[in-house]
């Protein structure tokens, strides 16, 4: 892309050319974004066993160039040492030339069974190209679940941050307000009790009141209302003091689990990010963009017309239906092969004069001689031609019986695909309703919490099942997704 410096070409072009070109810059921008397709094109081209199908795919086509080309042209030469006489002259020199040609419609036929061998490697390169772009989506749609995963537990971690904050200033006001508590009551008991006390008890009233709280009531049963409401007020704090610290001690358990799971799933991008690499044929270091959310794919086709559109489009099937009919011209051609062989050529005779008293023909004396020459090989022996015929019947049955195997294969694989569609399709919609109830009952037990009306376990609870079925949402699109690839390499170019 050409960078353009706004302040310069601002200065030296009209208004509708800026405007145009911005236009065109940011459609560029946008077409260069990072995408599935994106990658798709990408690993098409760059990847060596794509390439290395193609290439097979256009040298098999050079084969049908190859059939449309006779037979070598044959040319001997022979020379006499010394020369041979004759009566009329001296032969000094032979030259033969020949040409063989097939029976007619033998080269036809070879070009036919040629150009079916080219469609099978050329069904080969697709099945290969459709199982390479079915990986790529395989991976991309895993890195995301995985950013996905990550993303989360990112978000949780903050959460349980912040949760932890609420926690320990939870505990700290308890600790302080369960002190205050106890000390006023340590004094209500001393003012209470006849006779004189320690010189301790004053200092630890508080430590006092605590330990003694079950047992207030039977050994004072004259305490007023208002004394008798700090000492349950001392009892709430001081559980609320030990509960907060616990707390703090359990979201720190949670921290702990959750910044392990960061850490595995780092290490789990890192190793799949590598492999999408080395499908694209790139550098294994190099970065990718996923998308935030991940959508769910919809079907472009329905099952019946996928099922309708198998035997046609489905590449291990077109590769089966060229093999049968490359072995059916192969037959023709070996019968052709079986019939003789025509063959046309001239000998030139180089011959030199006689000079001899008893030379009777002085025209012919020293003429060269050229003879016209015709061949036909004679296939008398039928034993391999017949056993050559039996041979393409039987290659012929096999690839019927191998395509009508692989038919089957498909037809219950298409079934199988649609039962794990039906049964993605039913947990993402489960798992989006659970995961707007969890989300209500994750605020409610929040507020509860801090409140003072909650327990801790109902928060972790409640945050656990928000964090599991927005995971669980994740993993189902991704593995419908998957599915609808896995539909797509089924039949190719749907």
């Amino acid at each position: 892309m050409i960078l353009i410096k706004k302040e310069i070409f601002s200065r030296c072009a009209p208004l509708w050319v800026i405007t145009l070109v911005l236009l065109l810059s940011g459609i560029s921008l946008v077409a260069q974004e990072d995408s599935l397709d994106l990658y798709l094109q990408i690993a098409q081209e760059n990847n060596p066993s794509v390439k290395a199908a193609y290439t097979l795919y256009q040298a098999s086509l050079e084969r049908i160039k190859q059939q449309s080309a006779f037979d070598d042209f044959m040319f001997e030469a022979g020379l006499y040492t010394p020369p041979m006489h004759t009566v009329d002259s001296e032969q000094i020199a032979q030259f033969q030339v020949m040409q063989m040609f097939h029976w007619p419609g033998t080269q036809k036929a070879a070009r036919e069974e040629m150009r079916f061998m080219s469609d099978m490697a050329y069904a080969e390169y697709l099945e290969i190209r459709d199982q390479l772009l079915y990986d790529v989506t395989v991976q991309w749609w895993t890195l995301c679940r995985l950013y996905s995963q990550l993303k989360n537990n990112q978000e949780n971690i903050q959460l349980l941050s912040h949760l932890e904050e609420l926690a320990l200033q939870k505990f700290t006001s308890s600790s302080s307000s369960g002190g205050m508590s106890s000390s006023s009551s340590g004094n209500m008991d001393m003012s209470n009790t006849s006779g004189p006390q320690p010189m301790g008890m004053s200092g630890m009233g508080g430590m006092s009141g605590m330990g003694s709280m079950g047992n207030a009531p039977s050994q004072n049963q004259n305490q007023t209302p208002a004394s008798s409401m700090n000492m349950n007020t001392q009892s709430d704090m001081s559980s609320m003091g030990k509960g907060g610290m616990a707390t703090v001690i359990r979201f720190s358990m949670e921290r702990g689990d959750i910044e392990n799971n960061i850490a595995n799933l780092l290490s789990e991008i890192n190793t799949e990010t590598t492999r999408f690499n080395a499908l694209l044929n790139r550098p294994l270091n190099t970065e990718l963009h996923l998308p935030d959310t991940l959508i769910k794919t919809e079907l472009t086709n329905s099952f019946d017309e996928i099922k309708e559109l198998l035997p046609k489009q489905n590449n291990m099937l077109k590769m089966y239906n060229a093999e049968e009919a490359a072995y059916l011209a192969k037959t023709k051609m070996d019968k052709k092969m079986s019939y003789p062989m025509i063959g046309i050529g001239m000998m030139y005779m180089l011959n030199d004069k006689v000079h001899h008293p008893l030379s009777g023909n002085e025209d012919m004396n020293g003429k060269d001689m050229v003879m016209p020459m015709v061949s036909l090989t004679v296939p008398l022996f039928r034993g391999k031609y017949n056993a050559q015929q039996r041979e393409n019947i039987l290659l012929r049955q096999a690839s019927r019986e191998n395509r009508e195997n692989t038919l089957n294969m498909l037809n219950s694989e298409l079934y199988s695909i649609q039962n794990n569609l039906d049964n993605a399709t039913r947990k993402l919609n489960l798992y989006q309703r659970q995961s707007e109830l969890a989300t209500i009952l994750h605020n409610l037990a929040m507020s509860e919490f801090v409140s003072g009306q909650g327990e801790l376990s109902d928060v972790i609870q409640a945050q656990r099942s928000l964090l599991d079925y927005d995971l669980k949402i994740v993993e189902a699109t991704a593995d419908y997704n998957i599915i609808v690839a896995q539909l797509q390499r089924m039949v190719s170019g749907m």
